[in-house]
C-alpha cells in the first residue's frame, strides 16, 4: 500500500486529485479503497488500480507504456517531415511570387516613364488654359 502522496507522486498529479478520484470512484464501490493509520491515509491496491484506471483510462504495464511512447515519437516525426515538406513547398512559392512581383513593378516603372515622355513631348500649354480659352471662343 502507498499513501495518498506518494501514489500521487507516483501518477504525476496532486494528492487533491487523488483524493477527488477516491471520492468519486468510492461512491459506486462497496469495497475500502483506503485504510487510515494514525493520520496517514493508505490507499488499497484495488484503490490504487481503480485510481490509475480513471486517471489514464486503460491499465497498462510499463512495456506497454514504452511501447507506446515509441509509436507516438514516430508518428510526431513523421509528421514534422511531412511540415517539413509543406515548409519548402511554400518558400518556393514564396520566390515565384516574389519574382513575379519584381517583374510586375519593372513594368509598371516602364508604363510611368512613358506616361511622362508622353506628357512632356506633348502640348507645353497647361490643359487648364484649353478649358478657358474653349469658353471664352464660345462666348464671342
Amino acid at each position: 500500500m502507498k499513501t495518498v502522496a506518494e501514489l500521487a507522486k507516483k501518477l504525476n498529479v496532486s494528492t487533491q486529485t487523488i483524493y477527488r478520484k477516491l471520492n468519486s470512484v468510492q461512491q459506486g464501490v462497496e469495497e475500502c479503497l483506503t485504510e487510515k493509520r494514525g493520520v496517514t491515509s493508505y490507499v488499497t491496491e484495488y484503490g490504487e488500480s481503480l485510481i490509475r484506471e480513471c486517471l489514464t483510462g486503460v491499465q497498462r504495464s510499463s512495456t506497454d507504456v514504452e511501447h507506446g511512447n515509441s509509436e507516438i515519437i514516430e508518428l510526431l516525426k513523421s509528421q514534422l517531415d511531412r511540415k517539413d515538406e509543406q515548409i519548402a513547398a511554400k518558400d518556393e512559392q514564396i520566390s515565384e511570387l516574389l519574382k513575379k512581383l519584381e517583374n510586375m513593378q519593372i513594368l509598371l516603372k516602364a508604363e510611368q516613364d512613358k506616361n511622362i515622355l508622353l506628357l512632356a513631348s506633348g502640348d507645353k500649354e497647361p490643359f487648364w488654359r484649353k478649358w478657358f480659352r474653349r469658353g471664352a471662343d464660345n462666348h464671342d
